[in-house]
């Protein structure tokens, strides 16, 4: 699966889906680099040889939380290998916090006044 952008409402968020069809044409955003004075995309293209297309570039991310993501950390909690728990083991471990946490905000709202 490829990322693509979809826009609307002046907004561009980019999904995990393959190719796009808007009716008219296959829509697709993908990453390229420059390089010798050509464009070099970074995932092979569904395209034929010598089929024309055209090219928007843009050297900012068009995915607006992309810039919001810190890739590093990301990158980090990947690399670690120990395995994810389980939705039960979560449970547990949280079920022995004391207290409530619909009382604790209530108390927290009535002492703001």
């Amino acid at each position: 699966m490829r990322a693509v952008s979809i826009r609307g409402r002046g907004l561009s968020w980019n999904f995990k889906k393959p190719w796009r069809y808007d009716g008219l044409r296959m829509v697709k955003t993908l990453s390229a680099v420059y390089e010798n004075g050509m464009l070099r995309p970074l995932e092979p293209l569904r395209l034929q040889e010598h089929q024309q297309v055209r090219v928007t570039i843009s050297d900012v991310a068009l995915d607006l939380a992309d810039a919001w993501i810190d890739h590093e950390y990301m990158a980090s909690v990947d690399a670690i290998q120990e395995p994810e728990p389980t939705l039960e083991q979560v449970r547990r471990v949280l079920s022995k916090i004391p207290g409530n946490l619909s009382d604790d905000i209530r108390a927290q709202r009535d002492a703001r006044g």
